[in-house]
């Protein structure tokens, strides 16, 4: 089975159209995401490995040290770090940066940081307590669900959690990014809705054997679903690189809840975890995309109505999870949708929770089993169409 399935990997890499829709993809994602062809690129590229030198030292700080920096910053910022040096002032040498003028992007940044900072603190404490309020009022209504669900947010969202003094917004940006999870798909569309269509004059031959081609369809799916996975890592690595050398990327070892954009999330884990699950997401999804498409190439015997069948449907995939992602909808709607892997933050980003059986579940674990169980199904539907034939053309 082994050899087999590298056997496919290598024929389905042999797709000479994929070849030059990869580095195109590539080269796509990395000017969306510098566009050096603004003119403050530079700008931001050299204010970020300054401000990266900087918050390093401001999260090493005693309080001695911090109190000294507070001094220092509201002595030329003012209290609330909003007034601005003259001109004169501005070219002057800064002691945290070159020139004071850099140390006003810091004060900026330290601004939108504290400020960030405090909505979170204060907005997590804020879930706590009508967590117990609302668990207190269930449990006397008898409502065993609310009270266990309330329960459960009361525990994950009172966990002590040092947020740091590092700045987000390279994250927020990163987890924001879908542009990259478009073309992730797109590729693997490319890639895999042939891999059943381009047999040679071999197959009937094969289908007349005990197993027919079972194994080979096996082997398909397998590769297909590696080739998409590892085609995904490379490039949400590749925008992780770009969004690091664009902002920089501070605080790997911060927990997760420090971005904004994750800060009500009931996950207690660092960015760098995070992220690692974020990416794992994304190729969970490619692979799902790839044995769909591999489902789809094994029900038409030309390629182009194959390339066709699969394109239209990634574009009612779209198309459902924008109808269907409104705050108004059950979340059970997007069980079905497919594209929902390209955007993990939305599953991991607030606390979400289905009522089985009385029993708070999470919405992810349910489209993750559900997935899971679709794909065995359409693996088994897939072998079983491959299935012994003995009826050969020749």
């Amino acid at each position: 089975m082994i050899r087999l399935t590298g056997y496919e990997m290598r024929k389905t890499l042999s797709n000479r159209l994929f070849w030059i829709a990869l580095p195109l993809c590539l080269l796509i994602t990395i000017f969306d995401i510098l566009r050096p062809w603004e003119p403050y690129f530079m700008f931001y590229r050299n204010l970020s490995n300054q401000n990266f030198i900087f918050f390093q030292k401001l999260d090493r700080m005693d309080e001695v040290e911090f109190t000294d920096f507070y001094t220092y910053m509201t002595g030329l910022f003012g209290m609330d770090f909003s007034d601005i040096p003259p001109n004169e002032v501005q070219n002057q040498p800064g002691r945290y940066a070159e020139r004071i003028a850099d140390e006003t992007q810091i004060a900026t940044d330290y601004v939108r940081m504290e400020r960030e900072r405090k909505e979170i603190t204060e907005g997590r404490q804020s879930i706590v307590k009508n967590a117990e309020r609302l668990g207190r009022k269930a449990q006397a209504a008898g409502d065993e669900y609310n009270a266990r669900r309330n329960e459960q947010i009361a525990n994950l969202y009172s966990v002590e959690i040092n947020l740091g003094k590092i700045p987000t917004i390279g994250w927020n940006g990163y987890y924001r990014y879908s542009l990259s999870g478009i073309l992730i798909l797109l590729l693997t569309l490319l890639l895999c809705s042939t891999i059943f269509t381009s047999e040679d004059s071999f197959t009937p031959l094969l289908r007349s054997t005990r197993n027919g081609l079972r194994p080979t369809a096996g082997a398909k799916a397998l590769s297909a679903a590696i080739l998409a996975f590892v085609l995904s890592i490379l490039l949400s690595l590749l925008s992780l690189l770009a969004f690091h050398y664009k902002f920089g990327l501070y605080g790997w070892t911060k927990p997760i809840v420090s971005v904004i954009d994750m800060g009500f999330s009931p996950l207690n884990m660092s960015i760098w975890q995070y992220t690692a699950l974020f990416i794992c997401f994304i190729g969970f999804g490619a692979a799902l995309l790839a044995i769909v498409c591999c489902f789809i190439s094994s029900l038409n015997r030309n390629s182009l109505k194959a390339y066709i069948s699969c394109v239209l449907f990634l574009g009612a995939s779209y198309a459902y999870s924008y109808l269907a992602n409104r705050p108004q909808h059950s979340r059970m709607l997007l069980l079905p949708d497919i594209t929902l892997w390209t955007r993990p933050s939305e599953l991991s980003s607030r606390y979400m929770t289905a009522n089985l059986f009385s029993y708070p579940v999470s919405w992810l674990w349910i489209y993750l089993c559900g997935w899971v169980l679709l794909t065995v199904a359409i693996v088994a539907i897939t072998l079983h169409r491959s299935m012994r034939n003995p009826r050969v053309v020749i």
